[in-house]
């Protein structure tokens, strides 16, 4: 992949989604407990933002996102100077810290319903400069990801292009055993 600072986006269940002043006491707790195991640092409430981010949990290596952009709730990851790991690529290990924290939120009691799918995913790269939103850049995308989902999932999965505006991020949508 042409860079490392990506985004990854897991969808929810628009119905049950809980609303973000729970999120929002549940990631000061994840601060308080240190529960990731990278630092972060505040939690910014942006519930007047209709569709977009809606509540922000800021970490000095990565993001964790409760987005509803395009009216589709979810958890988004989002990469900024996380060290790169020894084995695997930034994706697959930004890929396993989301899995993660879904899943923990999954379990929390105060998100009693909260469910995200594993059958599809947003994928989102943040650094117009090495990943331009051309098609060079997704097939180089797409090479790093569909193999990394199909192995992780063991589905056949495929990596659609998002935009093709050159303004706009390089993004994809995967859909996993579809």
């Amino acid at each position: 992949m042409l860079t490392d600072k990506i985004g990854i986006k897991l969808f929810a269940d628009a119905s049950r989604f809980p609303k973000g002043s729970t999120f929002i006491e549940v990631f000061h707790d994840w601060i308080r407990t240190k529960v990731l195991p990278e630092l972060m640092i505040d939690v910014v409430d942006y519930a007047h933002v209709e569709r977009g981010t809606h509540v922000y949990f800021c970490g000095h290596e990565s993001d964790y996102i409760i987005d509803t952009a395009d009216g589709r709730p979810g958890l988004l990851y989002r990469r900024k100077r996380a060290p790169l790991p020894a084995n695997g690529t930034p994706f697959d290990d930004s890929l396993t810290r989301l899995l993660a924290a879904a899943e923990r939120l999954e379990k929390e009691p105060r998100l009693e319903g909260l469910s995200f799918s594993r059958s599809e995913l947003w994928i989102g790269a943040f650094d117009r400069l090495r990943a331009p939103n051309d098609e060079a850049s997704f097939s180089a995308l797409a090479s790093v990801v569909l193999p990394l989902l199909e192995k992780r999932f063991g589905k056949k999965a495929r990596v659609l292009r998002g935009s093709v505006d050159p303004h706009e991020l390089l993004s994809a949508t995967a859909t996993i055993g579809a």
